[in-house]
């Protein structure tokens, strides 16, 4: 029986029912006709009605499942629906790609120009006296308002200006000034300074009193600011009780919380603290009037 197919697949075929007279007849192969020959494949009836039956593939050896595919991928009818191609624009597709690269350019050259735009606008505020319009507007709103600016003092200069500002051992809350000895070889100050205050110089005149006992040995006195070594002095170097230290401090070293600590390091720490009760044998006096001199802008 001669028919047509609906569809196509691995798994089996649809044919177009002609008329009734196979019905009842069995179905064991389907014979497909290519322009190179035709191939039989063995099926079973799935279901048939007046206007379709549909057969599904047997289980089929390699060379026949090879042949099966060949054809399944060789007819349209496996792959393609049935219905009309739209035809093909190509000058419309053209258009269409045109119009894409011209957007693209123009957003790029548009987004440049904003750009330009607003560098020129940056650099016309920053300059004294400049406002939009001719150069010769803007010349002469600079000349005037460089007349205007008063002769004895520059921006730059004000900017530049240093100020200086001392601080004492009582600025810091120590109007007694500190006292180390055996017993407390150990002791600082804390002190701040304004948040926006920038020091480029600072200077520590350290007034500092020494007992006869500590003289005659080998006892240093360490200063250190927020953690770091800012100075050390041998104290039996010393030819009078009383002596002032100026110690050059970093900038850097000085912030807006700041901490000066002193010590007592010796060889003889243990004769030191062996010798109780004698507290007001060894000791070191920082008297009030050491003080901190501060530069800064």
């Amino acid at each position: 029986m001669r028919t047509e197919t609906i569809d196509l697949s691995m798994g089996g075929v649809s044919l177009k029912t002609p008329d009734e007279r196979f019905l009842d007849d069995p179905i064991e192969e389907v014979e497909l006709a290519l322009k190179s020959g035709t191939v039989s494949f063995p099926v079973e009836v799935i279901n048939v009605d007046k206007s379709v039956t549909r057969l599904m593939f047997q289980e089929l050896p390699i060379e026949k499942r090879r042949e099966l595919v060949r054809v399944v991928l060789a007819r349209a009818d496996a792959w393609i629906r049935e219905k009309p191609h739209a035809p093909d624009r190509p000058l419309r597709s053209f258009l269409g790609i045109l119009r894409c690269i011209f957007e693209l350019f123009y957003f790029s050259w548009q987004d440049r120009r904003e750009k330009k735009r607003r560098k020129q606008q940056i650099d016309s505020s920053q300059q004294p006296g400049a406002v939009p319009g001719s150069a010769e507007q803007t010349v002469a709103d600079s000349t005037s308002a460089a007349n205007s600016l008063p002769q004895s003092v520059t921006p730059q200069a004000v900017l530049n200006q240093s100020v200086e500002s001392t601080l004492s051992i009582t600025d810091m809350g120590q109007p007694s000034g500190l006292t180390l000895n055996n017993w407390q070889r150990q002791s600082g100050i804390t002190f701040t300074l304004p948040s926006d205050s920038v020091v480029t110089a600072a200077t520590l005149l350290l007034d500092v009193e020494v007992s006869p006992a500590l003289m005659e040995g080998d006892a240093e006195l360490h200063l250190m600011l927020n953690g770091q070594p800012l100075s050390q002095h041998l104290l039996n170097k010393l030819h009078q009780a009383k002596v002032t230290y100026k110690v050059a401090v970093p900038a850097a070293m000085v912030v807006a919380h700041n901490n000066l600590s002193f010590s007592i390091k010796s060889d003889n720490d243990a004769t030191m603290q062996c010798e109780k009760g004698a507290s007001d044998k060894y000791w070191v006096k920082v008297l009030p009037s050491s003080h901190l001199q501060l530069e800064g802008q």
